[in-house]
């Protein structure tokens, strides 16, 4: 038996002899020999140890792999856009070729079915070509999309905690695909037999790949054959198939699925941005239903349904035109009224909205009538009248079955207005109603993530899913929470993953570009936002998110001159994400009272906002209004003691004027930090314990690799903590070799601070290229140059006072 490495992606092998390794391709002039524990196949990810009996059998499995890896490339091709007609030709004739071979074949399909092509993708013809495997192949995959989807989602729902260290994620899946497991999975749904069978040959094939079982349990778990044989779990059949029960059987089925498949091919043309396209099936759909039934109940039903797929994309112009259609052909129905009342909604004509209100309950829906008046007072910013509508409504319908969203809507309006405790203990009492509902859970966690408790809001998804595994509010929940703790490459592989397949959810589209924002990834964050912006161009979320990644990105007064001007259009201050971006800018120009009047207003609109009144206390922090910050955190303590935001904050304050004992008290103590805010607590301690005079101290308190830091500004915040307990220990060396810089923030004084320190020539440089400080941070950078001489003049203050600003600044940056 002989060790070989083999890769079908580099096209060769590897085998071992003595202290080397004999490198092989297929290519012969790219032949060689290295050391073991030199780099070998560079950038490849299928390189894998086999252990065979000759070299002979080691080239044919390397020949096989590669095969493979050419197959699956080339089928890929196909879809290329920029490969001309001639091309594709070209490359058709060469995959059949090689997936004639059965063996070939068959590992090309473990590879295609592992995965779904985006939806609405342009599938190659070759009917007039002689490639009969190629044709075979492409209408196989082709027929099972929504199979390869759906055997694909349930693998990504699998949790993270199921994956052995040993086979984390993308190991246990190359392995899975590899082997197979996709392809075999993708078929057994498919069919009506023996589909159990081939889920316990999941476990034979993934034996000896650790923590196997506990992963095919949990994506297999759905797909198990039931009593009455089922295959694919169908869609929800709902009341549109009634009005064809006029016809005789078959035809009433034929015309039900007919219908189906029309609305399907509507909401396609709606996510490629063919409304044209779409409006014109829509008339056909119409014109084909009224054909079969003259009763108007079942087309304003389908106009309703489209009516919210438009409403999913942001279409509010198209999402109305449907409404008001639906209304026009069924005057009668309480239904259509609603539909169009939100539509109203969505596009600002609330005084209609209020009429079509009106309509829909005079026609018998009082409830949603009552929860509509609500959802107007939410968005015009009266939350308070607004939530004591919803429980209004709840009181006076609880015994409808739909009352429940009464409930959800009063305590997400209490979340909304910052008043987190009451919305979660709302929630839970919700749940306890209505036990069986999974959105009231995703609901929930929404409120836990904003609370930090990330953990708890897993346990909330998780049950979320046993109700609705293939939900996409839950995915996009649990991407949240996973971004929360820290674990940013996932969460952008979940987002991107969404993006992908679902790009018609805003929420997927801003947790991505969030995440880069997060990991500071600007190129990244700001090409997925443009993309983001061209498909929801009114989306206050994705407006304030842009400006703060201006502003990040070091182009504050771009984002500042877009936000005065999208207000002055008339774009309203209730969005407090809008607010707060704007408050954010005013803080970062030096405007802080202007920030403060800003915040101040908001807050007399939202009282209860916990982060409009953090905002508010910083602020007053930052003014040098000590006593009313002080008092300030005291209020938002009292209704929310465990904010751990809150408490760095108060903390940091209490630093800055000298109570340092207290502020180490009000610290929360973050011994495994994962949050951002948890982070920012353990920095805070090490900042706190080099004010006091503990340099030393600080230095064991901080004693952890930067690296560990999953977040790019605590990692900042962190390296320059340490720097300047480096600093007040007369370490000035190691100070310079840990600070981090970044022009316009205190980083960018730190790291110029450790130059100067150092003697080193580079300081004087710093000096001149150090932009966009505010007026505080210019103040310590001049005296910073006075106090090395890397400018004329001496000192104006000791460097006692100097360490002590920029530990205070470092604190408040840190709060």
């Amino acid at each position: 038996m002989i060790q070989a490495v083999v890769s079908g992606q580099s096209g060769g092998y590897a085998i071992a002899s003595g202290d080397a390794l004999v490198v092989s391709y297929f290519d012969p002039e790219r032949s060689h020999t290295v050391r073991f524990g030199a780099p070998l196949f560079s950038g490849v990810l299928d390189a894998e140890w086999i252990q065979l009996e000759s070299e002979s059998d080691v080239r044919k499995e390397a020949l096989l792999r590669y095969n493979v890896y050419l197959g699956w490339r080339l089928t890929l091709l196909l879809f290329d856009e920029d490969e001309d007609e001639d091309d594709r030709i070209s490359i058709a004739q060469d995959l059949d070729k090689i997936i004639s071979s059965e063996d070939v074949r068959a590992l090309v399909e473990a590879r295609l079915f592992s995965k779904p092509l985006p939806q609405g993708v342009d599938w190659p013809n070759f009917e007039h070509l002689n490639c009969e495997f190629v044709r075979s192949l492409l209408a196989e995959w082709r027929s099972l999309q929504d199979a390869i989807r759906i055997v694909r989602d349930a693998f990504d729902s699998v949790d993270q905690g199921h994956f052995s260290p040993d086979a984390p994620y993308d190991e246990f899946e190359s392995i899975a695909v590899r082997r197979g497991c996709f392809s075999t999975l993708v078929r057994a749904i498919t069919s009506e037999e023996k589909r159990n069978i081939a889920i316990l040959s999941l476990f034979t094939t993934l034996a000896d790949v650790p923590g196997s079982r506990k992963v095919v349990t949990a994506w297999t778990k759905d797909f198990k054959q039931k009593a009455n044989g089922r295959t694919l779990e169908p869609e929800r059949e709902d009341a549109d198939l009634d009005g064809y029960q006029g016809l005789d059987g078959w035809a009433s089925h034929q015309a039900f699925q007919n219908v189906r498949r029309q609305q399907k091919a509507i909401v396609e043309r709606l996510q490629e941005g063919n409304i044209e396209g779409a409006k014109r099936f829509t008339s056909e759909l119409v014109q084909s239903q009224l054909g079969n039934s003259q009763d108007t109940e079942f087309v304003a039903k389908s106009l309703c349904k489209l009516s919210q797929e438009a409403k999913a994309l942001e279409l509010w112009d198209v999402q109305l035109e449907w409404a008001n259609w639906a209304a026009q052909l069924r005057p009668s129905d309480p239904w259509t009224h609603g539909q169009e009342a939100d539509a109203l909604i969505n596009v600002g004509r609330l005084l209609e909205a209020q009429a079509a209100l009106d309509r829909a309950a005079a026609a018998g829906d009082r409830l949603y009538a009552a929860t509509g008046r609500a959802r107007i007072l939410r968005e015009t910013g009266q939350l308070k009248e607004s939530r004591a509508a919803y429980l209004r409504a709840f009181e006076e319908h609880s015994s409808e079955p739909d009352a429940v969203h009464a409930l959800v809507g009063a305590a997400a309006v209490a979340r909304e207005m910052g008043d987190l405790q009451v919305s979660l203990r709302e929630f839970n009492t919700t749940l306890n109603k209505y036990p069986g509902e999974s959105f009231v859970l995703v609901s929930k966690a929404a409120t836990l993530i904003e609370l930090g408790e990330w953990r708890e809001a897993i346990k909330a998804l998780d049950a979320a899913r046993e109700i609705s595994p293939g939900d996409v509010a839950i995915s996009l929940q649990r991407a949240s929470v996973y971004k929360l703790g820290g674990q940013l490459d996932y969460a952008i592989r979940e987002y991107s993953r969404m993006v992908t397949r679902h790009p018609y959810y805003p929420q997927a589209h801003y947790g991505l570009i969030d995440t880069y924002r997060t990991m500071e990834r600007f190129v990244d964050a700001s090409t997925a936002l443009k993309a983001a912006l061209d498909r929801f161009p009114k989306n206050g979320m994705l407006i304030a998110l842009g400006a703060d990644i201006q502003r990040e990105s070091g182009r504050p007064q771009d984002a500042l001159r877009s936000l005065e001007a999208l207000i002055a259009r008339g774009s309203s201050y209730h969005d407090s994400r809008i607010v707060g971006a704007l408050g954010r800018l005013y803080r970062a120009a030096s405007r802080n009272a202007d920030a403060l009047a800003l915040v101040d207003r908001a807050v007399a609109e939202n009282p209860k906002n916990m982060w409009l009144k953090l905002d508010r206390a910083d602020l007053l922090m930052r003014l040098g209004s000590v006593a009313e910050a002080l008092k300030a955190f005291d209020e938002l303590l009292l209704d929310q003691p465990k904010s751990v935001r809150a408490l760095n904050a108060k903390a940091s304050l209490l630093g800055a004027v000298g109570r340092l004992s207290h502020a180490l008290e009000v610290l929360p103590n973050a011994k495994q930090p994962q949050t951002q805010d948890e982070w920012r607590s353990f920095i805070l301690k090490g900042i706190l314990l080099t004010r006091q005079g503990k340099g030393k101290d600080a230095l064991i308190h901080l004693n952890i690799q930067p690296g560990s830091i999953p977040f790019a500004k605590e990692r900042r915040l962190f390296s320059n903590a340490v720097a300047l307990a480096e600093l007040s220990v007369g370490r000035t060396d190691a100070a310079a070799a840990i600070s981090q810089d970044k022009q316009g923030e205190l980083a960018n004084v730190i790291y110029f601070h450790t130059l100067a320190a150092t003697r080193s020539p580079k300081a004087q440089r710093a000096y001149r290229e150090m932009s966009g400080l505010t007026e505080s941070l210019v103040v310590l950078k001049d005296e910073i140059a006075r106090q090395y001489r890397v400018i004329d003049g001496g000192p104006q203050y000791s460097k006692q006072w100097l360490f002590e600003m920029e530990q205070n600044a470092l604190m408040l940056e840190a709060a």
